[in-house]
């Protein structure tokens, strides 16, 4: 989140930022504001979000939103951002061709599934490596932490293919 590019024509004398408390429908408090003291408080828009600092808790997912002032009045509130505090997901393992379900033209795949570690799972993708080094989507099922298959068709026939696999989590 930044401080807004327009100011309604006057330096920024004050800002709040805000965030819930990670549970649903839960109430939103002031984790950092500042009052400029006859001066601008546009060079003082900075707020570094730390779990000891701010009382974060591993696993919730958090909304943030943040305003400013100026002589005029209070900005309307940013748009809020959304944050699930957790390690990264991790990659699924153990990816592997079915090679009985394979063809001249196709190949399944398979995946081990990601046990969820501080925040749900929520889905898988694969990528392909294609002739030019590019990774291309060719599966998605960021929305089904049980699908853990897919089948690749249209390929060329005695051609060699690399695949990957990744698992979704709220934060992508």
């Amino acid at each position: 989140m930044f401080a807004p590019d327009e100011t309604g024509g006057d330096d920024v004398i004050s800002y709040e930022l805000w965030r819930d408390e990670g549970l649903i429908n839960s109430a939103f408090s002031s984790i950092q504001s500042f009052a400029a003291a006859g001066g601008s408080a546009a060079n003082l828009l900075e707020h570094t979000v730390s779990v000891a600092q701010d009382g974060l808790i591993i696993g919730r997912i958090y909304t943030f939103k943040f305003r400013t002032a100026n002589t005029v009045g209070w900005s309307e509130w940013t748009d809020v951002l959304r944050v699930g505090l957790a390690d990264r997901v991790k990659s699924p393992a153990n990816l592997r061709a079915d090679l009985e379900l394979a063809t001249a033209t196709s190949v399944s795949l398979e995946w081990d599934m990601v046990l969820d570690a501080h925040i749900v799972t929520q889905g898988y993708f694969v990528e392909m490596l294609l002739d030019d080094d590019i990774w291309s989507e060719v599966f998605t099922a960021r929305h089904d932490p049980n699908s853990l298959k897919a089948t690749v068709y249209g390929l060329k026939p005695a051609k060699l293919f690399k695949f990957r696999v990744f698992a979704v989590d709220f934060n992508g």
